[in-house]
């Protein structure tokens, strides 16, 4: 939700402040404006007031049959007006910001991806010898010839009206083909409805507030100039994208602006039924359209899941959609409810949403008492989008939208899950967790529609915790059979889980370092690269860290080298985008690719630091800073891309500058 206000996050510095027993990092930085915002929208946008989770159900979808989407929504809006708002706090649906993300090297150069073959959205793509970068509303295609650089042309993309806010998601590049640029738009407007008094009174009684949000796709061809298409308009937020070849799948999630939202609070239930019996489906479904030209429904009311076991009042359809970029093809699938965090294999799709709300006080976020994380799997072939199974694991994805896809791994068959079961959130606000261990590492397998757990760390013959009392989990990454976890209050623990055995996960090594990782890549057998912030005794953020981890012997790890960078006010672009990084392998040498925003000459500036590893020796070794241009004016490090070509790097700096530079 903070990407709705990209111009307040991207001026905000990285907090270095401790917060009563939590240290508040980038990400809480984040969180704590999330949900202050979300405070005064769930104000007045009559959300959910449950504060204590449903009784245990079944996390199954099934298909929708005529009626049942409009009988489904009608149940919920009900419920939701028959509830009183809990003094002092105000509810939000429990699902949904958009995420993007990448913690896996792939083939280089190009975009840094979770899965292999599974491309994902970025602002810098590469074709052969043809780049294309996009900064603001501008598309430009560069070739590499002879060791250079040149520009060879541009197009400016469809301009967004008045009053809107746009926040630029990235393109997708088919090779030899065209390229998809994605952005969403927020129309900002005065709020014509009502809120309850005690949340009116809290907040004034006239608020402004971004109207329906919306995704735009612009294919823009190559065939001789840029050549940009009219836009597609989807209703909704995106949650995310990627790409398979000529398929572009799409996650959004929409929230229709109902009549009966609209009412006086002190609407009688006479006068709230009489507008409930007009409610349609097409009322609810989102729709696309192409230019000017008249909309249409995404999707169809029979090609909607529903599912029972939800007991939030929220009314949100997610839709999967999958277009055909070789005949403009589209077909898509939806189900009721939010959707947090989506990850994607090369022939499976993974949503992962709640049945409970999230409450904000005092704006932190506090999750409910043994909440839930429901996980839904679906198989993609060539025609369709197929539910195969759902499931639930314990706790909650984390605090840090842009890192929540990383909690999940598919490994032979099965589905690893990393949540977050701890009592305390962000800022120390509590989460009402039971389970004793801050995290908790639960394998999922699917048989008979569902998504049975097979195994769970920690449990009762491996009771050791993963994390300490009162840590967060910061980093998490995947590689075959291990998994990493690093948590963090004042010092970082690095942990090596053995996955070997799905069915008896165990922890076999840890590592304490000072400062902590938010990210982790793999470097090759053995080796982790991890980037992060160095702290103080006292868990204050002294500056940017970057480290080596030998993790070849499981049962001792260790930290081989590590270097820092700045200081507390310092920020990466990963800070703003899993896509902030890149990175090159070739045998024993690795090359990273970071773009900062440091303290340069006395003045705060941001460039490129370029990052050389040797696993063979185990060293890491940071290049003299490559200063973003100074004509023009900068959006800053959050926009900056870089993208590693062995012996060269291209920068793209917050200017839109694209420079290329001996490595």
């Amino acid at each position: 939700m903070w990407d709705i206000f990209p111009h307040i996050i991207e001026s905000s510095k990285p907090m270095s402040t401790t917060v009563h027993r939590c240290h508040v990092s980038i990400a809480a930085h984040r969180a704590l404006l999330t949900a202050a915002i979300a405070t005064v929208l769930a104000g007045c946008g009559g959300g959910t007031q449950q504060d204590t989770p449903p009784p245990a159900a079944s996390a199954s979808l099934k298909t929708a049959q005529a009626g049942d989407l409009v009988a489904y929504a009608k149940e919920r809006l009900r419920a939701r007006f028959g509830m009183a708002l809990p003094a002092g706090l105000a509810a939000t649906t429990g699902g949904a910001t958009a995420s993007s993300d990448t913690i896996a090297a792939a083939t280089p150069p190009g975009t840094l991806v979770q899965e292999a073959g599974v491309d994902e959205a970025d602002l810098l793509k590469i074709d052969g010898n043809t780049v294309l970068s996009l900064h603001g509303s501008i598309l430009r295609r560069h070739q590499l010839a002879a060791r250079q650089l040149n520009t060879v042309d541009a197009v400016t993309l469809e301009s967004p009206p008045e009053n809107a806010y746009v926040t630029q998601r990235g393109l997708h590049l088919v090779p030899g083909g065209p390229a998809m640029v994605i952005e969403e738009r927020w129309q900002v407007g005065q709020w014509s409805g009502q809120c309850p008094a005690e949340a009116c009174a809290m907040i004034g009684l006239t608020v402004f507030l971004p109207t329906q949000p919306s995704v735009h796709l612009q294919r823009v061809a190559r065939d001789s100039g840029l050549t940009a298409a009219p836009a597609w308009t989807l209703d909704g937020r995106l949650v995310g994208s990627r790409r398979i070849g000529n398929q572009l799948l799409l996650v959004t999630t929409h929230v229709p602006a109902l009549a009966v939202d609209a009412l006086p609070a002190t609407a009688t239930t006479a006068e709230r039924e009489a507008v409930l019996a007009s409610l349609t489906a097409q009322d609810l479904l989102p729709r696309r359209r192409q230019g000017n030209a008249q909309a249409i429904p995404l999707v169809q009311e029979t090609e909607c899941l529903l599912q029972p076991g939800n007991a939030s009042t929220a009314v949100e359809i997610t839709t999967v959609t999958v277009l055909d970029l070789s005949t403009d093809t589209w077909r898509s699938r939806c189900f009721v409810g939010g959707t947090e965090a989506m990850y994607m294999t090369a022939d499976a799709l993974v949503l992962a949403t709640t049945r409970w709300p999230y409450l904000q006080a005092d704006a932190l976020t506090v999750y409910p008492a043994q909440m839930q994380t429901d996980v839904h799997q679906f198989a993609l072939t060539a025609s369709a989008v197929d539910y195969r199974a759902s499931g639930s694991v314990p706790g909650h994805l984390g605090w840090d939208t842009s890192r929540k896809s990383q909690r999940f791994s598919a490994w032979r068959g099965d589905l690893r899950v990393l949540s977050f079961t701890g009592d305390v959130g962000w800022g120390a606000a509590p989460v009402n967790g039971t389970a004793p261990s801050p995290a908790t590492l639960t394998v999922l397998r699917e048989s008979g529609g569902q998504l049975q757990p097979v195994g769970q760390l920690p449990n009762t013959a491996r009771s050791a915790p993963i994390g300490k009392p009162d840590e967060q989990v910061y980093a998490v990454r995947f590689v075959g059979d291990r998994g990493y976890v690093v948590t963090f209050r004042q010092i970082d623990p690095l942990y090596v889980l053995d996955l070997s055995n799905a069915a008896d996960p165990l922890i076999a090594g840890s590592l304490e370092t000072p400062g902590f990782s938010q990210d982790l890549y793999d470097l090759g057998p053995g080796w982790l690269l991890g980037t992060g912030r160095e702290t103080d005794a006292q868990g204050r953020v002294t500056g940017l860290g970057i480290s080596l981890f030998d993790v070849r012997d499981a049962q001792a790890p260790r930290l081989a080298a590590g270097a820092r960078l700045g200081d507390g006010s310092s920020a990466t672009a990963l800070d703003a985008s899993p896509q902030g990084i890149n990175l090159w392998r070739s045998g024993t040498r690795a090359q990273a690719a970071l773009p900062v925003a440091v303290e340069l000459g006395g003045l705060y500036g941001t460039a490129l630091q370029r990052v050389t590893v040797d696993t063979g020796a185990g060293s890491l070794a940071l290049s003299p800073l490559l200063p973003a241009s100074t004509e023009g004016p900068s959006q800053g490090v959050a926009v900056e891309r870089a993208l590693v070509l062995g012996d060269q790097v291209l920068y793209l700096d917050g200017t839109g500058a694209l420079t290329l530079h001996d490595w």
